[in-house]
Protein backbone atom coordinates (compact mmCIF):
# COMPACT_ATOMS: atom_id res chain seq x y z
CA UNK A 1 0.00 0.00 0.00
CA UNK A 2 0.93 3.47 -0.73
CA UNK A 3 2.30 5.20 2.12
CA UNK A 4 1.45 8.63 0.67
CA UNK A 5 -2.38 6.68 0.63
CA UNK A 6 -2.23 6.15 4.64
CA UNK A 7 -0.62 9.76 5.26
CA UNK A 8 -3.48 11.00 3.51
CA UNK A 9 -6.03 8.91 5.48
CA UNK A 10 -4.63 9.88 8.73
CA UNK A 11 -4.36 13.36 7.96
CA UNK A 12 -8.05 13.06 7.03
CA UNK A 13 -8.64 10.80 10.80
CA UNK A 14 -6.91 13.95 12.10
CA UNK A 15 -8.99 16.74 10.78
CA UNK A 16 -12.17 14.91 11.01
CA UNK A 17 -11.60 14.45 15.09
CA UNK A 18 -10.73 18.36 15.40
CA UNK A 19 -13.68 19.24 13.64
CA UNK A 20 -16.05 16.38 15.58
CA UNK A 21 -13.75 14.97 18.06
CA UNK A 22 -12.69 11.86 18.56
CA UNK A 23 -15.56 10.24 20.84
CA UNK A 24 -18.08 9.60 18.13
CA UNK A 25 -20.30 6.26 19.31
CA UNK A 26 -23.33 7.00 16.69
CA UNK A 27 -26.30 4.76 15.75
CA UNK A 28 -25.56 2.39 12.86
CA UNK A 29 -28.09 4.37 10.57
CA UNK A 30 -25.75 7.65 10.89
CA UNK A 31 -23.07 6.05 10.15
CA UNK A 32 -24.82 4.72 7.00
CA UNK A 33 -26.04 7.82 6.31
CA UNK A 34 -22.37 9.85 6.70
CA UNK A 35 -20.85 6.67 4.73
CA UNK A 36 -23.31 6.84 1.96
CA UNK A 37 -23.40 11.11 1.68
CA UNK A 38 -19.27 10.40 1.08
CA UNK A 39 -19.58 7.38 -1.61
CA UNK A 40 -22.07 9.91 -3.58
CA UNK A 41 -19.67 12.98 -3.45
CA UNK A 42 -16.81 10.20 -5.02
CA UNK A 43 -19.35 9.42 -7.84
CA UNK A 44 -20.61 12.80 -8.55
CA UNK A 45 -16.17 14.07 -8.75
CA UNK A 46 -16.04 10.38 -10.84
CA UNK A 47 -18.77 12.03 -13.15
CA UNK A 48 -17.25 15.12 -13.92
CA UNK A 49 -13.80 13.19 -14.23
CA UNK A 50 -11.97 15.28 -11.46
CA UNK A 51 -9.40 13.41 -10.18
CA UNK A 52 -8.33 15.74 -7.67
CA UNK A 53 -11.78 15.81 -5.96
CA UNK A 54 -12.44 12.01 -6.38
CA UNK A 55 -8.91 11.35 -4.47
CA UNK A 56 -10.05 13.61 -1.16
CA UNK A 57 -13.34 12.46 -1.40
CA UNK A 58 -11.84 8.23 -1.39
CA UNK A 59 -9.77 9.42 1.57
CA UNK A 60 -12.76 11.17 3.41
CA UNK A 61 -14.95 7.49 2.80
CA UNK A 62 -12.02 5.44 4.06
CA UNK A 63 -11.36 7.81 7.48
CA UNK A 64 -15.26 7.60 7.63
CA UNK A 65 -15.15 4.02 7.39
CA UNK A 66 -12.22 3.76 9.96
CA UNK A 67 -14.35 5.99 12.43
CA UNK A 68 -17.33 3.42 11.98
CA UNK A 69 -15.10 0.07 12.30
CA UNK A 70 -13.90 1.80 15.56
CA UNK A 71 -17.24 2.96 16.86
CA UNK A 72 -18.23 -0.66 15.81
CA UNK A 73 -15.51 -2.28 17.87
CA UNK A 74 -15.68 -0.32 20.80
CA UNK A 75 -19.67 -0.82 21.58
CA UNK A 76 -20.96 2.59 20.37
CA UNK A 77 -22.11 1.24 17.22
CA UNK A 78 -26.07 0.50 17.82
CA UNK A 79 -28.47 -1.06 15.57
CA UNK A 80 -31.47 0.70 17.14
CA UNK A 81 -34.94 -0.83 16.57
CA UNK A 82 -36.76 0.59 13.70
CA UNK A 83 -39.94 -0.23 15.30
CA UNK A 84 -41.02 0.32 18.77
CA UNK A 85 -42.41 -3.24 18.58
CA UNK A 86 -38.83 -4.92 17.29
CA UNK A 87 -35.91 -5.21 20.09
CA UNK A 88 -32.51 -3.73 18.69
CA UNK A 89 -30.50 -6.53 16.67
CA UNK A 90 -27.72 -8.00 18.95
CA UNK A 91 -24.56 -7.88 17.67
CA UNK A 92 -22.38 -9.32 19.95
Amino acid sequence: MNPATLAAIQEELVRQDAKWGSQRALPARTWGMILGEEFGEVCQAINERDAVSAREELVQVAAVAIQAIDSLDGGGFAFEAVRRNRPPLDIS
